[in-house]
């Protein structure tokens, strides 16, 4: 039988980890699967429902981080990801999932079915932005563009329809990833003083990936970002620098 490690990142969720939690121990998924919650040193009080949940529920592992980390979310989620790889016994599937997202109960159950089914390395699903009142939001224009014209529920290779590809929202929370192949390629997000790490962790799957599928229907509700400027205005310029990893991943 398959099984996934959901890797859930959290910085000052605090109004909607335990929702989040919830989604996430409550999939209809029959296989095992674990929680890694990994948060990037929360000042809200998140850590405290975090420990709460860990004493109760054996699947969902804490990861506390003693000091806030560089840039987004990659330096979390590289973390929750080796302690999915190196967990015994091996474990088939990883998710990417943000600590105020929305799932849909059957999320890991109809992603690891495409992916068996299809023997895809790699599966995206669609998807769906709430502002954080839990109002609608508009996609951009080049996912709901890319989206329409892919196929779905099939095995594509990125080679045969990159430029579609590219066009998809980047994110990690609406993929799941083979582990062996994350593995094999050393799939990891950069890490770095900048945000926009999961532009590069897109590339990189594109690069390497030999069969994507995509699942046509919304498994994940996103909470659209809280600004980042103001406070971060400066840090906002590292993304020239998550572009030069894009470009060295590419040289590589």
């Amino acid at each position: 039988l398959c099984s996934v490690c959901v890797v859930l990142t959290n910085y000052n969720n605090a109004l909607f980890i335990n929702a989040t939690i919830v989604d996430t121990l409550t999939q209809s998924f029959q296989g095992d699967y674990m929680v890694v919650v990994a948060d990037d040193y929360s000042t809200d009080g998140s850590r405290s429902h975090i420990r709460a949940w860990a004493r109760e529920q054996e699947r969902l592992v804490p990861v506390l981080l003693p000091g806030r980390s560089m840039g987004g979310t990659g330096i979390p989620s590289n973390i929750g990801l080796d302690i999915c790889q190196n967990h015994d016994p091996p474990v088939t599937y990883g998710a990417v999932v943000d600590g105020d997202d929305v799932l849909e109960p059957d999320f890991l159950e109809q992603m690891v079915a495409t992916g068996e089914r299809t023997g895809a390395e790699v599966i995206i699903s669609d998807f769906d932005l709430w502002d954080r009142g839990k109002v609608s939001a508009v996609k951009a224009k080049s996912e709901m563009e890319a989206w329409s014209q892919l196929p779905k529920g099939t095995p594509i290779a990125p080679t045969e329809h990159f430029s579609y590809l590219a066009m998809l929202m980047p994110a990690p929370w609406r993929k799941m990833l083979r582990l062996d192949y994350v593995v094999k390629h050393d799939i990891r997000f950069p890490e770095g003083d900048f945000f926009y790490e999961d532009n590069v962790l897109h590339w990189l799957i594109l690069l390497t990936a030999v069969k994507i599928v995509l699942y046509p229907n919304v498994l994940v509700h996103h909470r659209t970002s809280r600004s980042l400027f103001g406070t971060h205005e400066i840090r906002n310029a590292g993304f020239f620098s998550a572009r030069t990893a894009m470009g060295d991943a590419v040289m590589e």
